[in-house]
């Protein structure tokens, strides 16, 4: 992604002697696609009549303000600001009011130094941060969000967040190279919301995150490991993510398996999935083709089958540095106790926000995107 440096506008404007201003970087993302949706393997809905299929429009946008300053003696302080801004109103928003964008995106504060690695603290992403594979098709961004971070919790069907991309109130400290070997920590004093044990006495909200890698050159082999709850009685997980990831030539591949269990109130042990994900690019010139498998298995705390599979296709199409096309194509299939669907992608280009599945629906949904990174 290329960045447009400000700093000397920011240094003309308000010019003055002996004051050292910071490196201010502005970056972003525009995207518009045309996505068709359509739920298959819905005898509630097709006997009533009810059309299950549907096209949407969907506009996204990302904007990011970065800082940076040099503090002397190798260390320096930045920060970033991150706004999702919705470019039409959405669901639920009066025609001419002023849409409004994500409420928890990424914002933090920071300290590093090559010597002892940095910390920043804020909202961000923990757990999705590690495990990406090189190149991977902007359709594959939130491929497989649901089948590895959302996870069946209750036998009516139910989708239960465990872990989103951004965790809130947390401390991140990553640390310098060592060799071939680097570890990340995290602790949030309360991943969900605002701490509120001052008016609770059953619970105290917190999370914690380890993630080591080692870069082997050929491939990265690393482990996230992820313990979150709420205050209150509501939920306690424990999450585990093993990933490989590596490039040969025009090839870029990786397997991600994702461990979760936990309760989702006290006393509640209705959390066992395990899952995997595999990811494979392959990029010649301005195409880039891939193709991504993923499975949710079976909850084995809770009664039916709670298992799921997702397979996506992706085209891109290089305009230039910055732009590009977009072609995908995701088929979900749910077994007889699964719910999982795509509304929670609401703000990317691959979802299909509001159109939910009930239990056993299947989810198909195509879209074209074009896109633009500055």
């Amino acid at each position: 992604m290329n960045q447009k440096l400000i700093a000397a506008a920011v240094a003309g404007a308000f010019a003055l002697p002996g004051v050292a201003l910071a490196q201010v970087t502005i970056s972003g993302t525009f995207e518009l696609g045309l996505s068709q949706a359509k739920v298959s393997d819905a005898p509630v809905r097709t006997a009533a009549g009810l059309n299950t299929s549907s096209n949407i429009m969907r506009n996204a946008a990302n904007l990011r303000f970065g800082m940076t300053e040099d503090l002397g003696g190798g260390t320096s302080f930045f920060g970033l600001y991150e706004m999702r801004p919705i470019l039409d109103a959405g669901v639920g928003q009066a025609a001419d009011s002023a849409p409004s964008g994500s409420t928890s995106a990424q914002s933090y504060l920071g300290l590093r130094n090559a010597a002892w690695g940095s910390v920043r603290a804020g909202a961000f992403s923990v757990w999705t941060a590690n495990g990406s594979v090189e190149g991977t098709p902007k359709a594959f961004q939130h491929a497989s969000t649901n089948l590895t971070s959302y996870q069946q919790i209750t036998a009516t069907g139910a989708v239960t967040s465990v872990s989103s991309g951004r965790v809130r109130n947390v401390v991140y400290y990553e640390s310098p190279k060592m060799g071939a070997f680097k570890v990340n920590l995290g602790y949030s004093t309360s991943p969900q919301g605002d701490d509120s044990d001052l008016t609770v006495a059953t619970r105290k909200g917190s999370g914690q995150y380890i993630a080591p890698e080692f870069d082997a050159g050929f491939a990265k082999f690393g482990w996230t490991n992820a313990k979150q709850k709420g205050d209150t009685n509501t939920s306690l997980y424990k999450g585990n993510k093993f990933h490989v990831t590596g490039k040969i030539g025009p090839v870029s591949t990786g397997i991600n398996y994702v461990t979760w269990k936990g309760e989702s109130g006290v006393g509640l042990d209705n959390l066992n999935t395990k899952s995997w994900f595999i990811p494979v690019n392959y990029t010649v010139g301005a195409h880039t083709f891939g193709l991504e498998i993923a499975k949710a298995g079976d909850n084995k705390n809770v009664v039916g089958d709670q298992s799921a599979k997702q397979t996506s296709l992706a085209y891109n199409y290089n305009l230039s540095k910055r732009t590009w096309l977009s072609l995908s194509h995701t088929k979900l299939k749910n077994a007889t106790g699964a719910a999982y669907d795509m509304a929670s992608h609401t703000g990317t280009m691959d979802g299909a926000a509001g159109f939910t599945t009930a239990l056993g629906e299947d989810l198909t949904s195509t879209t074209f995107g074009l896109h633009h990174t500055f």
